[in-house]
């Protein structure tokens, strides 16, 4: 299941939901089955320049090749800019999970009592 946080400054203009959505459907061009992809934003109000920071992870597969990474951080910058409405420095970092990660989905409701 891939993750992407977006970092960014407070006095950037840019639709964070529509880029998260837009990640999720990028990664899923890319490589049908990963699954959903957990997004969130964390908005810098204490800074020195402004900037977007997209972090992506993900695990490692033989699929996910050069090209695959190269293909993703691409697609994933020139949304990013599409959907941006004031100037700031961007970067998109692309990052594999070992195998000793653990991800899951949680819900309480299903437990067995």
């Amino acid at each position: 299941m891939p993750h992407a946080d977006i970092k960014c400054t407070t006095d950037v203009d840019i639709d964070a939901k529509t880029l998260m959505s837009d990640i999720e459907e990028i990664i899923l061009q890319l490589d049908p089955n990963s699954g959903v992809c957990k997004g969130r934003v964390i908005r810098i109000d204490e800074y020195h320049h402004s900037h977007v920071n997209i972090e992506l992870r993900m695990f490692a597969s033989k699929e996910r090749d050069v090209e695959f990474s190269n293909q993703l951080i691409s697609r994933v910058d020139q949304k990013a800019k599409l959907l941006m409405k004031s100037a700031a420095h961007v970067t998109v970092k692309l990052e594999f999970s070992p195998v000793t990660y653990l991800t899951g989905f949680y819900d309480p409701k299903t437990i067995a009592e």
